[in-house]
């Protein structure tokens, strides 16, 4: 049979071609699903691509995606690896990793500013980058996280390892209930036992406790 000469033809086969190259380039781009909300009180936002979305119970959780929540909202988020993060009022979280390989997961995040509530999976390790300090955990661990007025405090509730560190310094610690402070410029403190009230009012902070009636949303999120 003699190959195809018309113009025409090869015109819409051609565009046939590039068509399919696009369609299949963009289903690779799609980004990677890795949690999902599982609770949230008043209206947290995530800044995605430039864009701000409020947080309801089951809204979808991306890599790069960037919290924020103010004086009255919180979120809790649950990832692929059963990881659980929970962000207190008035804070600002960045979701820079999130790599499951089998049962090992590892998680990078950064927290300007705020409490943070950490439930690490079993086989997972976690990097948390902020202004004062970084924060390394490894294997089943539960922390609580405050950062304000240059003031950084993070304590351990669970056995596991934990390392605090930054240019001056770093501490370890290993046993539950302990955990370490950082002011600004100095190094991570001795490794000290929290008071169940100290303890209590971290555990409040990253509570959440949805609305029982549904208010309405902000007009804008400017």
């Amino acid at each position: 049979m003699s190959p195809i000469k018309n113009p025409n033809f090869m015109l819409v086969a051609g565009t046939c071609l590039l068509l399919m190259g696009c369609q299949s380039e963009q289903t690779i781009s799609e980004p990677l699903l890795i949690g999902y909300v599982t609770n949230s009180q008043g209206f947290p936002v995530v800044n995605r691509n430039n864009q701000k979305y409020i947080l309801a119970r089951q809204s979808k959780i991306y890599p790069a995606d960037v919290f924020d929540t103010n004086k009255s909202s919180k979120v809790e988020i649950s990832l692929r690896d059963n990881t659980i993060i929970t962000l207190g009022q008035r804070t600002h979280l960045v979701l820079h990793r999130f790599l499951l390989n089998g049962d090992s997961s590892s998680i990078r995040l950064t927290l300007s500013k705020g409490t943070l509530f950490v439930k690490l999976n079993d086989s997972g390790s976690l990097e948390l980058q902020t202004p004062l300090a970084v924060i390394q955990l490894q294997d089943a661990n539960i922390i609580y996280v405050s950062f304000a007025a240059n003031v950084l405090e993070v304590v351990m509730t669970k056995d596991g390892t934990m390392m605090v560190s930054n240019d001056d310094g770093e501490v370890t610690i290993n046993s539950t209930n302990f955990g370490t402070r950082v002011i600004a410029g100095s190094a991570p403190q001795t490794p000290y036992a929290w008071t169940r009230r100290r303890l209590q009012r971290l555990i409040e902070e990253t509570s959440v406790k949805p609305f029982l009636k549904k208010p309405q949303p902000p007009t804008h999120l400017s």
